[in-house]
Order: structure tokens, then C-alpha cells, then sequence
């Protein structure tokens, strides 16, 4: 006669199950979404820190392994956490895109640094201004006297020619 039952005196083994995670998958979750003006880099590593420690007691309350106690709580910090990563993502995706409308050209990635891009820019102006002058008679020429008419005045010279430069160099 096989019973199911243990013998008097003796405890039946009881089962102890791990401890919860929720109060930290919580924090970890909300921490994720106060932090989300911190450049995203804090908000993204607890988020997703949150994210994996939740889905992990989750599987483990389902597997019977984890108390199921602190489900709610598991829930609602990987609610947390996904909401924070996601918003995140899409704000360093923004971010991404606005940066690499302004640095880089239809002709490819520019490789020039700040400094050297002002300067480049300052010489097309300073190029600007002396062609114009040149074409629209600059101030420097005044009335026609015998001396230049006879082939040495500003008005026989041409002007400066452009010096091309590639950039980088």
C-alpha cells in the first residue's frame, strides 16, 4: 500500500521559490525614462538593463522558478523600459540624420575641419570681392591721365586668377 502521504513526524519538502526582481525592474525602468534628457546615453543603458532583467523573471515566474508576487511590478518596469529605449532610439535616430544633413555634401563626406572650412570660405570672398572690383572698376582707378592711356594703367591689367585648391589639403 504505496501512499502519497509522508510518513508521521516527517515534513513534506516544501518548495522555495527565488525571490522576485520587481522593485528593481520598476526603478531601473522609471530611472530609464527620467533620464532621457541626459543625451539618451543613461536612459538607453538602464532601459535596456530593465528590459532584459524583466523578460528574464517573466520567464522564470512562468517556468513556476520566481515568486509570482512581484508580477505586476515586473510588468510595469519593462513597460518602462521599453517605452524609454524606444524613445530613445527614435531621438538618437533624429539626432543622426540632422547631423549628417549638415555635414555631409552631395559631393561626399567633407574631411576639412571647422577652422579649415572658414578659411576656405573667407578666400572665395576675398576672390569675390577683387573679381568684382576688377570687372566694375575698383576704387583704386581714377580718371584717365596721358601716362595711362598710353598702356600702363590698372585698366590694362587683368585680373587675379583663382587659385583652386582640393579640399583637405
Amino acid at each position: 500500500m504505496a501512499s502519497s502521504e509522508p510518513p508521521e513526524g516527517v515534513q513534506p519538502p516544501v518548495r522555495t521559490l527565488k525571490p522576485h526582481r520587481g522593485t528593481a525592474v520598476l526603478v531601473l525602468g522609471i530611472l530609464a525614462l527620467v533620464t532621457l534628457g541626459c543625451y539618451g546615453i543613461p536612459g538607453l543603458v538602464l532601459g535596456i538593463i530593465a528590459w532584459v532583467m524583466g523578460n528574464t523573471d517573466l520567464r522564470e515566474m512562468n517556468q513556476g522558478i520566481k515568486d509570482l508576487s512581484g508580477r505586476g511590478l515586473v510588468v510595469a518596469g519593462r513597460i518602462c523600459a521599453i517605452i524609454a529605449t524606444g524613445l530613445i532610439a527614435a531621438i538618437l535616430t533624429i539626432i543622426l540624420i540632422i547631423a549628417s544633413y549638415y555635414y555631409i555634401r552631395p559631393g561626399g563626406v567633407s574631411r576639412m575641419s571647422y577652422p579649415q572650412r572658414m578659411e576656405q570660405r573667407a578666400r572665395q570672398l576675398r576672390y569675390a570681392n577683387e573679381r568684382e572690383m576688377w570687372e566694375h572698376g575698383g576704387p583704386w582707378q581714377q580718371k584717365k591721365g596721358p601716362e595711362q592711356e598710353q598702356g600702363g594703367g590698372p585698366e590694362q591689367q587683368q585680373p587675379p586668377e583663382r587659385q583652386r585648391e582640393e579640399p583637405g589639403h
